[in-house]
C-alpha cells in the first residue's frame, strides 16, 4: 500500500509532462499555419 503514493506520483509527472509536450506542439502548429 505504500506504493500507492509513488505511483499517484509518477502518473502526475507524466501527464504533466505530456500536457507541456502537446501544448508545445500546438503552438508550433498555430505558429506554422500562420
Amino acid at each position: 500500500m505504500s506504493q500507492l503514493p509513488v505511483v499517484l506520483g509518477y502518473a502526475l509527472v507524466t501527464t504533466a509532462i505530456y500536457a507541456k509536450l502537446d501544448v508545445e506542439v500546438r503552438l508550433e502548429a498555430a505558429d506554422q499555419a500562420d
